[in-house]
């Protein structure tokens, strides 16, 4: 008797919904090639997940898995819905935020000029991190930039519309004058003024309204020398009688 025993181990594949694949079988978009490769034939997101390869022989089992991740394009997740202004001589920052590391970040200046990451172009300067960085800000650098990052499964976009403003904003002229009139009630003592604007002449011992009354000119309230809190002498204020109640 002799014989021979294999060392090759029998290889199996176990798909992500538990399903084994031998070597040499085929399952819809699953191929087990004889030397152990696992094909998959158009790969979509629905292939996404855990895959284990298990390895038997006479000495034991080993197992390795393997975790398939959908790619996608990177996504810029900030925005600029409304132009920058900066102001001659200043540091403008541009932010182009990914969701993912890109392979590859540029930005278009307007002048058509292309930046790469960590790319230094006199005043200009791509980031490590995708910002783009202007020093000494110009009238020149007015215009629309564009960020655009990009891998193997596509690109996304940012513009960003840049103002120069060469002079600071200033206030000009004042508002238009606003006169506003109030009305006010007055308590002494016992009597009740509901009061607003008119001219008035008051003394110690007599309250005359002189004009501004519709229809009350002249109109004497007779003497006040009973209220001991009133001592205006000869004053002349803006009021108008509205009730007197005792």
């Amino acid at each position: 008797y002799s014989g021979m025993c294999s060392t090759l181990p029998h290889v199996t594949w176990i798909l992500p919904n538990g399903t084994p694949l031998r070597s040499g079988a085929q399952l819809s978009k699953f191929f087990h090639r004889p030397d152990g490769s696992l094909i998959i034939s158009n790969p979509s997101v629905a292939e996404a997940g855990l895959y284990r390869c298990t390895g038997r022989n006479f000495q034991g089992l080993v197992e390795r898995a393997v975790t398939l991740s959908p790619g996608r394009k990177p996504e810029i997740t900030n925005r600029y819905n409304s132009p920058v202004n900066v102001m001659i001589g200043d540091r403008l920052l541009l932010h182009c935020v990914t969701s993912s590391e890109p392979l590859s970040l540029t930005w278009t200046l307007p002048s058509g000029v292309l930046l790469h990451k960590s790319q230094r172009a006199g005043r200009y300067v791509v980031l490590a991190n995708g910002t783009l960085a202007i020093q000494q800000v110009s009238v020149y650098d007015r215009g629309s930039y564009v960020c655009r990052a990009a891998n193997e499964y596509g690109s996304s976009v940012l513009s960003a519309s840049v103002l120069v403003i060469a002079y600071p904003p200033r206030i000009t002229s004042g508002p238009p004058a606003v006169t506003n009139f109030v009305s006010l009630t007055l308590i002494l003592t016992e009597y009740v003024f509901s009061l607003w604007f008119c001219f008035a002449h008051v003394t110690n011992t007599s309250f005359k309204i002189l004009s501004g009354c519709s229809g009350s000119c002249a109109v004497n309230f007779g003497p006040l020398d009973h209220l001991p809190l009133w001592e205006l002498h000869a004053a002349e204020v803006c009021l108008i009688y509205s009730a007197w109640v005792r």
